[in-house]
């Protein structure tokens, strides 16, 4: 629907683009917004995200019934292609990493401005 005549769609626009516009326009130094943005956004895309959701997903599969019938006959047995690294614990550690990262990149941040 529409409020003052503005839609949902307008006003999340403006929304998702606003701030960081904003921000671009009142620092004068763009290299330390990017790094800024890339060492924590890279950490989320290449740790976090994936982490999260294989262990996600692989508690989903976990609550997930066992299958009967004929679709049972067809899926006993090991996954030839499964990964090696199967454990949860292998999540985990990913995780534990990415936290780590996480802690020496705010404390190198922190570093450079010089508080």
């Amino acid at each position: 629907g529409r409020v003052w005549g503005v839609t949902e769609q307008q006003a999340f626009g403006v929304l998702a683009v606003g701030p960081p516009l904003a921000v671009a326009l009142a620092t004068e130094d763009v290299g330390m917004l990017v790094g800024y943005t890339g060492s924590y956004a890279g950490i989320a895309i290449q740790s976090l995200l994936p982490a999260s959701f294989v262990l996600a997903l692989r508690r989903r599969l976990r609550l997930r019934p066992p299958p009967r019938g004929p679709a049972a006959a067809r899926g006993g047995g090991e996954n030839p292609f499964g990964s090696p690294l199967r454990s949860d614990a292998w999540a985990y550690a990913i995780l534990a990493w990415a936290a780590l990262a996480l802690l020496l990149i705010t404390v190198s941040h922190l570093h450079a401005i010089k508080l």
